[in-house]
């Protein structure tokens, strides 16, 4: 009798362990958007300073690699004349960046191993640049 319910505690154990690895190699190996070689072109803005447009880049650089698993970022820039007219339409501190991104493989909206270009609408809330719209176009 004691065997067997030894049998049954090593079994449990097992079970939980095997859970517990399925769980910690999907969160370690999941997908995420390749932002190493990203070449930023802030422009020249009469609307906001430098570190501005730095600061949302980095935004837009985190989106990406947590939205965009399987994909490579190799070009973003600053639109100026874009974000003037967000502005005018909205009222808003909006400022609108230009990104050139590679799909990888298996994508399930996108073209596999094909080049895409979004532009990435980000609003200022609560002194913080915020990603409200980014596609095609």
């Amino acid at each position: 009798m004691r065997k067997s319910k030894l049998a049954y505690i090593l079994a449990f154990f097992l079970c939980v362990a095997i859970l517990w690895l399925i769980k910690y190699r999907i969160n370690v190996y999941r997908s995420i958007g390749n932002v190493e070689h990203v070449e930023m072109n802030y422009g020249n803005s009469s609307i906001y300073s430098l570190d501005e447009r730095k600061a949302a880049s980095k935004v837009i650089i985190e989106y990406f690699r947590e939205n965009f698993g399987n994909c490579k970022l190799y070009k973003l820039t600053y639109d100026e004349d874009i974000t003037k007219e967000f502005m005018e339409e909205n009222s808003k501190e909006i400022i609108v960046f230009y990104g050139d991104f590679t799909t990888g493989w298996n994508m399930e909206v996108m073209n596999d191993n094909d080049d895409y270009g979004y532009s990435w609408k980000l609003e200022k809330e609560n002194n913080q640049w915020i990603v409200k719209d980014c596609g095609q176009g």
